[in-house]
């Protein structure tokens, strides 16, 4: 049956741009907006902070003299270059370039300064609007 259903909502599809019958089908048919990230941008940022994971742990090494100071130096870095590659994924997310080693450790790069990469997009955005 749901072969049958599938075949006939693609006749439905190929005969008419919009199904008065289901309209909702109609919409669940088409492409997707591309307002989200593009995968490119999704593996830049798996890959900056799977880089930064490995920097957040030399860093936490060698801070510290007791195992409780190390672990909070490597959690609180991890957590701000997540964070900024979070920022950095809303603020490229139109972007449709392809990861290459270049890019990713850019990505890295600005996962560690993301505060800076904010606030010029501010800066930006504020004298677009003028």
């Amino acid at each position: 049956t749901l072969l049958i259903v599938s075949r006939f909502a693609c006749i439905l599809m190929r005969n008419r741009k919009s199904s008065p019958v289901f309209p909702s089908l109609s919409m669940s048919l088409q492409r997707p907006n591309p307002s989200g990230p593009s995968l490119g941008a999704l593996l830049s940022a798996v890959l900056s902070v799977l880089l930064s994971l490995i920097v957040a742990a030399l860093i936490g090494s060698r801070v510290g003299d007791d195992y409780q100071t190390r672990a909070l130096v490597y959690v609180s870095l991890l957590l701000w270059s997540v964070v900024g590659a979070g920022v950095l994924l809303y603020l490229t997310r139109r972007s449709t370039s392809r990861p290459t080693l270049k890019r990713i450790l850019l990505w890295t790069v600005s996962s560690w300064l993301w505060p800076l990469m904010a606030a010029a997009a501010a800066v930006r955005r504020k004298t677009e609007k003028e």
